[in-house]
């Protein structure tokens, strides 16, 4: 089977978690089926990225990621055509978008529809982009993953999408692995955090991700027992308004980031001897180990875990 792997939204080191969605599931399907032929359509942006070029073959979309509208025209007009010529069986769009047509058979992954559901998130031209084509996406592909049942559940009340059509794949963990272990002092001293005790957001700088919310929380506490604030994510338009918003509430000086993606692994490692709060409020939970998260299950309003170590 020949699979083309639709990653025209793929701007390298940008796109945060899609980016490692898209390289670790093309690792794992080579690793799985290493018999497996896949072709991976790219930005270009990302044709020059030598990183994608050494994992599959490539076919570059004459389009550049950083502009939607021309992302959106890569993705509708040219890549049906390329994909044809390319001869492959199956396109599978991991970005929520896909291509509305072609001579092939086409899945498209669906992450969530934070469009609908904090519509903020998404200005202008996005937000319009965004209602016209996820759900576009959904009625023309043959098949959709999601990867949480909250995503499934709002794809069927919000999209009427029907449910026989969505498969339910949750994502792995998406590490790289890492050589050689950073000491506590090094990341310490790379940072700037000092002695201090800190608290790690992964979340992408979005307004959706209750950011803001965070910042005003961290303000709550007195000053000689505030630890410091990473904020892991890369730079996007709206860390100007949380740094400003920082600022306001005398934060200024405890806040740190963005975080590289090395260092967003070892990190946790400078965490031990912090306690976080269990599941359902059944008290602390030893978080010194670095693969215990604990996510939140929306539809029951609680929290269970993902991943044990």
């Amino acid at each position: 089977m020949h699979v083309g792997l639709n990653l025209i939204f793929l701007v390298p080191r940008e796109m945060s978690g899609l980016e490692t969605y898209a390289r670790e599931l093309t690792s794992a399907l080579l690793r799985e089926q290493p018999d497996l032929r896949l072709t991976a359509f790219v930005n270009r942006e990302a044709s020059s990225d030598p990183m994608w070029r050494e994992l599959v073959p490539t076919v570059t979309v004459p389009v550049y990621g950083r502009r939607r509208s021309s992302w959106v025209r890569g993705e509708q007009v040219l890549l049906p055509r390329l994909a044809q010529r390319a001869g492959v069986d199956v396109v599978h769009s991991l970005a929520s978008t896909a291509p509305s047509w072609g001579s092939f058979r086409r899945v498209v992954t669906i992450h969530d529809v934070i469009y609908r559901i904090h519509p903020e998130a998404h200005a202008g031209w996005r937000s319009l982009a965004m209602r016209a084509l996820v759900p576009l996406a959904a009625r023309r592909s043959d098949r959709v993953i999601v990867p949480s049942r909250a995503t499934r559940e709002d794809l069927i009340r919000l999209l009427k999408v029907p449910a026989e059509k969505i498969d339910l794949v949750p994502n792995g963990l998406g590490a790289s692995p890492v050589a050689r272990w950073d000491s506590e002092e090094e990341l310490r001293r790379r940072y700037d955090l000092g002695t201090r005790p800190f608290v790690l957001t992964v979340s992408l700088k979005r307004p959706n991700k209750n950011l803001l919310r965070l910042l005003e929380a961290m303000a709550l506490i007195p000053g000689e027992r505030r630890p410091i604030l990473v904020l892991a994510g890369h730079a996007t338009p709206y860390e100007a308004e949380l740094r400003a918003r920082a600022v306001d509430l005398g934060l200024g000086e405890h806040t740190r980031g963005p975080v590289s993606e090395r260092d967003l692994l070892c990190l946790p490692i400078a965490l031990r001897g912090l306690r976080t709060a269990g599941p359902r409020g059944n008290g602390p939970r030893d978080s010194g180990r670095l693969l215990e998260p604990w996510f939140t299950d929306r539809s029951r309003g609680r929290c269970r875990p993902s991943v044990r170590s």
